[in-house]
């Protein structure tokens, strides 16, 4: 009768007592079926951020264009989470069309954001790297493009000009213009580093033993070339100069009496042509320019030395005489400013923002490839670039019929968005590629390490190994196509003559202007046919009166309380009407969405 022994004296435990690390050596350690395994939870954990969320932005584009800028800025600043710069861009340029008081402080914070990642170099760079080699460029935090911060730079002067703030709309719109200027030399750095990463890292991987990249990428050159041919269309500026940026640069440092602002017109004129600058520059560098801004300025401070004199009369003891004395001297003041005026020309320029940005597809190579061993999937997936969207074919500027000046204008093109961001989607793609063509070389090897480390415990498991391994790739193969969808398709630009009340008018203001019925007078006078009537197409989305009334707004704007009547007055919900100060010339910006137009006086001196 056989011995009975206990399970801990077997031969079996023994064995596997023995043999316990060396099996795991042998088994993990020592193959690759340890190092995909690894890779392989990895995967798992990252997957659910692999691919850009389309829908998220689509719903955001829809409420911006089709409901209401206010409602899309609230949505992208909870996507935001305050540190997502894609969200933050999109929260404060939606916040600047619905003039909302938390524009500045969300284009900050984006700026912030996007100076710090500009620093650190936007095309990924080290550790950066790596989980969008292991998945896809989705993996990486959005670190956006030049033009973007360019833009971000821009509106904020913009904000700061609407709020009167001139040395900060000066610093804005100067970073404006260096960070585009420096754009051609820091791609050119950064693109060359990101060439280099990628090929050491190819180098340095076990791809380089399993997968030829360069051939690879060969193989897909005529379907790369075919599919990229759409970027010749939208002709991509050979820099990166965004002409509309110059431009309101270039007019705005005009108009404050600052010499550079020629040299940015003749920058803007020298990449659009447009006749309408050349005319600029004609006038804003003539005597005649100089004179109508020095009559506009005594006018204007004529106005308030009224109302200074109007509120002394309040508030002293003077006889009926002294005031009506005082009365006398300003009407006739006024009168005689008027009379300068009367041969005086001041101009409004509008800038007007119209359509949808460009945005992005997706377009995939697969290349499944047949072994003995077992199949696996080599395939890259690549953003392509779409057209933007614009909302009407032509947008025109045209006087009342009855109007005192018979005037028209067609908006003409300032800036081409699409261009633009083709310009620089254009050089940073070979870098796009190249991580691509590196990540999917990455992943065979990783399909190749995962069958045969399965393969070595069972030929069943290493075929199954590849099977899962290439569906996983195939899966985890996803362009990145983050891109901001606030921005428009065109800039356009008009310039109109200002019409000013006639001589008669003129006077009958300046008598009323020391009465208690001054200001109703000047709300009669704007009621007539001082005005144009903005068309997208047929449909008329704003106006714009000329009034006297609007010159009294100006002139107290020296005070604190005018200020913040102003700013409401700006904000006003419901009317399409922007009335102005004839005696002044007037910086106004318009954005039109499917939904509603946009529009703010941003300049009036």
């Amino acid at each position: 009768m056989s011995k009975r022994i206990g399970f801990w004296q077997s031969d079996f435990y023994q064995i596997r007592q023995a043999r316990f690390w060396d099996f795991w050596q042998a088994r993990l350690l020592q193959t690759r079926f340890y190092q995909a395994s690894f890779w392989l939870v990895v995967y798992i954990a990252l997957f659910s951020g692999c691919a850009t969320d389309i829908k998220s932005l689509e719903k955001f584009a829809h409420t911006y264009y089709y409901q209401d800028a206010k409602q899309a800025s609230e949505f992208a600043l909870k996507k935001s989470d305050d540190k997502d710069l894609l969200w933050l861009t999109q929260a404060g340029v939606s916040a600047f069309s619905a003039s909302d008081d938390s524009t500045l402080d969300l284009l900050e914070r984006s700026e912030n954001l996007f100076s710090k990642y500009e620093g650190e170099g936007l095309l990924a760079r080290g550790g950066a790297q790596v989980g969008a080699t292991m998945v896809n460029d989705n993996a990486m935090a959005y670190k956006g493009n030049i033009y973007e911060g360019v833009f971000l730079n821009y509106y904020k002067a913009l904000a700061q000009m609407e709020a009167g703030e001139a040395n900060a709309t000066r610093v804005e719109l100067n970073r404006a213009n260096d960070r585009q200027r420096r754009a051609k030399d820091y791609y050119a750095k950064q693109i060359n580093e990101a060439m280099n990463e990628e090929n050491e890292r190819y180098a340095k991987s076990s791809a380089r033993g399993v997968v030829d990249r360069d051939s690879s990428q060969r193989q897909a050159s005529r379907q790369l070339e075919s599919k990229y041919s759409n970027l010749r269309q939208f002709r991509a500026f050979d820099g990166f100069i965004n002409p509309a940026v110059s431009y309101v640069s270039g007019l705005y440092f005009a108009l404050i009496g600052d010499s550079k602002g020629i040299d940015y017109l003749k920058e803007s004129y020298g990449i659009t042509k447009l006749e309408t600058i050349a005319n600029d520059l004609d006038y804003l560098t003539s005597p005649h320019f100089k004179a109508n801004a020095k009559s506009s300025r005594d006018f204007i401070t004529s106005l308030r030395h009224s109302g200074d004199e109007k509120s002394s009369d309040n508030n002293d003891k003077n006889t009926e005489e002294d005031n009506t004395q005082n009365q006398m001297l300003q009407n006739q003041i006024l009168a005689d400013e008027l009379e300068k005026l009367e041969s005086s020309e001041f101009y409004t320029w509008i800038v007007l923002e119209e359509g949808r940005q460009p945005y992005k597809s997706e377009f995939k190579i697969s290349l499944p490839i047949v072994t003995t061993d077992g199949i696996y999937h080599f395939g890259v997936a690549l953003p392509q670039l779409e057209e933007g969207i614009s909302f009407a074919s032509h947008y025109t500027l045209e006087s009342a019929p009855n109007s005192l000046r018979k005037d028209s204008s067609e908006f003409y093109e300032l800036a081409d968005t699409d261009k633009i961001i083709a310009t620089e989607f254009e050089k940073r793609l070979n870098a796009i590629i190249a991580r691509a063509f590196v990540s999917s070389s990455l992943k065979v090897a990783t399909q190749l390490g995962l069958s045969t480390g399965l393969g070595q415990v069972n030929s069943g498991l290493g075929l199954l190994g590849s099977i899962f391994g290439s569906a996983y790739s195939a899966l985890s193969t996803n362009a990145d196509l983050r891109i901001t969808s606030v921005l428009p398709k065109r800039i356009l630009l008009a310039k109109v003559k200002n019409i000013p009340p006639n001589p008669t008018q003129n006077q009958l203001n300046a008598k009323a202007s020391q009465k208690q019925e001054s200001k109703e007078q000047a709300k009669k006078v704007a009621k007539t046919d001082f005005d144009y009537t903005i068309y997208a197409d047929k449909s008329k989305i704003s106006s714009i009166d000329f009034a006297l009334e609007s010159c009294y707004e100006i002139s107290n704007e020296s005070t604190q309380k005018s200020q913040e009547s102003k700013k409401v007055k700006r904000r006003k919900k419901g009317s399409k009407t922007l009335s102005l100060c004839p005696y002044t010339h007037n910086i106004i910006y318009l954005r039109h969405t499917k939904a509603k137009t946009y529009h703010k006086i941003l300049f009036s001196r």
